[in-house]
């Protein structure tokens, strides 16, 4: 029995063992259960909107605490702990964007207690609903501004509506301040925006941007510090133009420093590194960056100094690289004769040019002259002073003699001395007869012409004598007093006027001139004076007419050779009046030019012809004809009173009155009254009163007239017609 029994107790051994070893542990909270049996499953993720999306995930397993969440795009985000009941988290985060969407990286677990269950993981692209953009580095970094962009690789799931660049003194800019973005248009591609309006020595976080209908997504951030003000940086101009008192030089600055340049210039001493303190070992060049050019004055000769090119910001000066220079010692000047030109036999035009006054200011110049070589400025009587400093200058030379040979140099006097150009020879030409040209003959008339002549060479001595010279026959010459003139002396043009010539007569003219050799005449010209004539004349409009006057006159324009000894017009009711009637015309004067007539004794309304007049030996010639009416004027009347007298009742009229309407001229006008009137209620007059009663008598009538209501108005009637009183009105 007792194998039986050991038997058995084996057999109970053997399978609680094989049942121990082969117990299977579901329970999470049990750290001997596998840990993957109760991890999540169907982890996904869903793009909702701007750096949003929507993770889901599945659970078989109830008997856990929750779930961790850790987003591993990003190494330093913390893990999230998630209620054991939720399927689902909403995550906020900043998203990689990539060439095929946004890279999105979770890992899920789920815990009971302190065990924990394996990890799944979501490492996928996903296309975005917002636009993928990148930023930019920061280029052009300057105190106030910046250069920035960005790329937009892919405009989402709708058009890109705009881009561009923000930024802040604070991480993750956003495009919500105007003051701290760009907007650079719209669609994909790359863009560069400018920086503008910056703080200096700043930290800025700047983003690029692309928005389009389901929101706005920022590329990295990149950030960069603007510049910070210093002194400006500058570079001295290579020395130029040295002299014994001044050189010239200049600057060049490169940058502001940001802040702008308020002077600038070059300073100078005979000591090394000069600087702006002296006012008068420096310039002052206008402000500004860029290149300028210095003008160094009043140094001392043969002496070295030290410069700089300086300039100023807000925040200091600087200077740039220093030179050194020695300038000249002073020394007479250096000069050239010019070539002698327009020799005569008394006189030359010479000259010279002063290229380099020897540092000193040349006080004296011109030219001198001798019969000898190498002739000085010693003789006064021999040299000319034309002026001072460098450059060219002329010298005209005088007072020489004829057929002579000179030796002539320039010369130039500084506080050193005086110095000599290159000597050159020349011989004055012999004396000769003038050349003369006549002039061209004009404002012939009957007994004068206007000509002169142009004396274009002395022939080396001067003019003693000039004109014009006339005769009846060729060639005429100044031999007889009474057919020249004399117009002065000297070369040049002048005028002459030839009188007390003979009507219609052939005359021929030359210019004459004459120096000490002889006389040269001109070139022959020949004209006809021109024939007596009745003059020309105009006649005045008439103006100032009244009822017995008015004004005229007229234009003498040509005497017709002969002088005018009367003028004047003359007036007629007939068509082309004469001077035939002395009591119609006027004298006013002789001569030719413009006169005044004043027209009188003329009678009222009448048309009158007149013409301007004017006599020589010749005759007497009319300008034009015009006509002219005399002013006629209307009587005065005036409507004095009117009554009415009852008269007694009569067989056809009844009642009856007598109708006493009176009138009284107080001006007859121009002409006799020859009819007066009394008119009822504008009719018929009631008739003429017995003639004409004379100024200021009154003219009455006293018809009998039924009762009623009557308009009386008195008239008077002259030659010029008829004029009326004021209607009197009266009712009985």
């Amino acid at each position: 029995m007792s194998n039986y029994f050991v038997k058995i107790i084996s057999f109970f051994l053997f399978v609680i063992l094989f049942c121990k070893c082969n117990r299977e542990f579901t329970n999470p909270y049990d750290s001997r259960t596998d840990s993957s049996i109760w991890e999540p499953h169907n982890l996904d993720i869903t793009i909702e909107g701007n750096n949003q999306v929507r993770i889901t995930w599945s659970q078989n397993e109830e008997r856990i605490d929750g779930f961790i969440l850790k987003n591993n795009n990003y190494s330093t985000s913390n893990p999230v702990f998630i209620n054991k009941n939720l399927r689902t988290y909403t995550d906020n985060s900043l998203f990689n964007s990539q060439n095929c969407g946004v890279q999105f990286n979770y890992s899920l677990k789920a815990y009971a207690g302190e065990n924990y269950s394996d990890e799944i993981i979501y490492d996928n692209c996903l296309p975005s609903i917002l636009p993928l953009i990148t930023t930019n580095p920061i280029s052009n970094i300057t105190l106030n501004s910046a250069f920035c962009g960005g790329n937009v690789t892919n405009s989402g799931s709708s058009t890109v509506t705009s881009k561009g660049i923000c930024w802040s003194t604070l991480p993750n800019p956003t495009n919500n301040n105007v003051n701290f973005m760009t907007v650079y248009g719209s669609g994909m591609g790359p863009f560069t925006s400018n920086l503008t309006n910056l703080n200096s020595n700043t930290i800025y976080y700047v983003r690029a941007y692309a928005t389009n209908s389901y929101g706005t997504s920022y590329g990295n951030e990149v950030s960069f510090t603007t510049q910070n003000f210093f002194s400006p940086t500058l570079t001295t101009a290579v020395i130029s133009n040295i002299s014994s008192n001044s050189v010239q030089t200049g600057g060049n600055i490169s940058n502001d420093g940001g802040a702008a340049v308020t002077q600038r210039g070059v300073c100078w001493s005979t000591s090394p590194n000069p600087t702006n303190g002296n006012v008068n070992f420096m310039t002052i060049d206008g402000s500004g960056t860029g290149n300028f050019i210095s003008n160094v004055n009043n140094l001392n000769p043969n002496t070295t100094y030290y410069l700089r090119a300086y300039a100023t910001n807000n925040v200091g000066t600087s200077y740039g690289n220093e030179f050194s220079f020695t300038t000249q010692s002073l020394f007479i000047p250096n000069l050239s004769t010019a070539i002698i030109s327009n020799i005569s036999s008394n006189s030359v035009v010479a000259g010279g040019n002063i290229s380099n006054d020897g540092g000193a200011a040349v006080t004296q110049r011109g030219v001198c002259w001798s019969t000898s070589p190498s002739p000085t400025n010693s003789n006064v009587n021999f040299m000319t002073l034309d002026g001072l400093g460098t450059g060219n200058y002329q010298s005209n030379v005088n007072n020489l003699n004829p057929n002579t040979t000179y030796y002539l140099r320039a010369y130039a006097t500084n506080s050193v001395g005086t110095a000599y150009g290159n000597e050159v020879s020349f011989t004055t030409q012999s004396p000769s007869i003038p050349t003369i040209i006549t002039s061209l003959i004009s404002n012939i008339s009957t007994s004068s012409v206007q000509s002169g002549g142009n004396i274009t060479n002395d022939g080396g001595s001067l003019i003693l004598q000039r004109g014009v010279c006339w005769s009846t026959s060729p060639n005429p010459t100044n031999s007889n007093v009474n057919f020249m003139t004399l117009d002065g002396t000297g070369t040049g043009n002048f005028i002459s006027n030839i009188n007390n010539l003979n009507p219609n007569t052939i005359y021929y003219l030359r210019a004459y001139a004459t120096n000490s050799v002889g006389t040269a005449y001109g070139n022959q010209l020949s004209f006809t004076t021109q024939s007596l004539s009745i003059p020309s004349v105009s006649t005045t409009i008439i103006s100032n007419i009244s009822i017995n006057s008015g004004q005229s006159g007229g234009d003498v324009t040509y005497n017709g050779g002969s002088s005018v000894i009367q003028r004047g017009v003359c007036w007629s009711t007939s068509p082309s009046p004469t001077i035939s009637n002395v009591t119609n015309i006027t004298t006013d004067g002789s001569g030719t030019g413009t006169f005044i007539s004043n027209v009188t004794n003329l009678n009222p309304n009448t048309t009158y012809y007149l013409r301007a007049y004017a006599t020589n030996s010749i005759g007497t010639a009319y300008g034009n004809e015009v006509s002219f009416t005399t002013l006629c004027n209307l009587p005065v009347v005036n409507t004095v009173s009117v009554n009415a007298i009852y008269h007694s009742t009569h067989p056809t009229l009844g009642d009856s009155y007598n109708l006493i309407a009176c009138g009284v001229v107080t001006d007859e006008g121009t002409s006799a009254i020859s009819q007066v009137m009394i008119w009822l209620n504008g009719g018929v007059g009631l008739g003429a009163v017995g003639g004409y009663p004379g100024l200021n008598i009154n003219f009455c009538i006293n018809p009998l007239q039924p009762q009623g209501t009557y308009d009386v108005q008195a008239s008077a009637t002259n030659a010029c017609g008829t004029s009326y009183g004021s209607v009197l009105t009266i009712t009985f």
